[in-house]
């Protein structure tokens, strides 16, 4: 099995990779959703795992992408985000056609837990969890506010890591 990995944090992107090989799955990183995306559709995996938060591209919009492409459309989606999710996230996760959404704070383990799981569905040859991305109209308006509340999350988790640094 084969698994791409879109993560912008280097060092997260090696602890997985690393942890996934060791279970025996073949890897390939990518830096941003778009580099990913470029190498889903040259050689499609059989599971893109994805953070959110990304520049260049992020996971909504790659799942999104992905969803929409003939070639990667059958692929299950795992996204995972560092951020505090809610409802909000987890139902614009499921219109982008996500298999789940994962909190990192959980550590690997359950990212590691559902690879596993997807891998069971195709070897079963069930459908992977998660479906097509709705239509445009429908995730465009939801999609600008879980990505404007995320980023003013994110914004006041740099603001804290700064002044603690600064005291």
């Amino acid at each position: 099995m084969k698994i791409l990995i879109a993560e912008d944090d280097k060092e997260l992107r090696t602890l997985l990779e690393i942890a996934l090989e060791q279970r025996g799955y073949a890897v390939e990183g990518a830096q941003d959703g778009m580099v990913a995306f470029e190498k889903a559709v040259a050689a499609p995996p059989d599971i893109i795992i994805s953070d959110i938060m990304m520049p260049e591209m992020d996971g909504f919009m790659l799942c999104r992408k992905a969803k929409g492409n003939p070639r990667l459309k059958d692929i299950p989606v795992i996204l995972y985000t560092g951020t505090q999710s809610g409802k909000e996230e987890e139902k614009l996760a499921g219109k982008v056609g996500a298999s789940r959404l994962i909190m990192k704070t959980g550590g690997l383990d359950p990212i590691l837990s559902a690879v596993g799981e997807e891998v069971e569905r195709i070897k079963a040859g069930r459908e992977p969890r998660g479906g097509p991305a709705s239509a445009a109209e429908e995730v465009d308006a939801e999609y600008i506010s879980v990505l404007s509340r995320k980023l003013l999350v994110k914004e006041a988790e740099l603001k804290l890591e700064r002044d603690q640094a600064q005291m």
